[in-house]
């Protein structure tokens, strides 16, 4: 998780560990509150900077869907995969196959394109492929943009 606290003020890369390793129910609540840091101008400022490049990097891959069908039409085409019914019916797959990983952020879709094509004898079943891409994501990278949204907001 270096890659995304690394650029971040110590105060909010110490919170956001504090969360990490905060007591938690069975359900994934906190049993006590984990305390924000006080945020400055200058840090909230800070803050905001990353925000925003963490939202471009980080955004649904839907939302630039001709990448995304070509990631897709690539891992299927270097698998060899066919299909029966025509063209309407490849086109009815591919947008069933970006739909899955339509809520991931690119560079993860980018990245287990790339270790299916390298490390796979045969076609991928959607679900392996998600979890793949929810591999490549990175551990809980989304959950903690979300916590320094949250933060953001609460400062602003």
């Amino acid at each position: 998780m270096a890659a995304v606290t690394s650029w971040l003020p110590q105060s909010v890369q110490h919170w956001l560990n504090s969360l990490d390793s905060a007591p938690r129910d069975w359900e994934g609540r906190l049993l006590s509150p984990v305390t924000p840091p006080a945020l400055t101008p200058e840090l909230s400022d800070g803050l905001r900077q990353s925000l925003w490049v963490l939202d471009k990097v980080t955004k649904p891959s839907r939302e630039d869907m001709p990448a995304l069908l070509d990631l897709i039409q690539t891992l299927l085409t270097g698998h060899k995969w066919r299909t029966f019914g025509g063209e309407e019916n490849v086109k009815m797959n591919l947008k069933i196959w970006c739909e899955a990983v339509g809520d991931f952020p690119m560079y993860a879709v980018e990245k287990a394109v790339r270790w299916s094509l390298m490390g796979e004898a045969k076609e991928p079943s959607i679900a392996e492929f998600v979890g793949s891409v929810r591999t490549a994501t990175g551990y809980r990278v989304l959950e903690r943009k979300r916590q320094l949204v949250g933060l953001s907001d609460d400062a602003a």
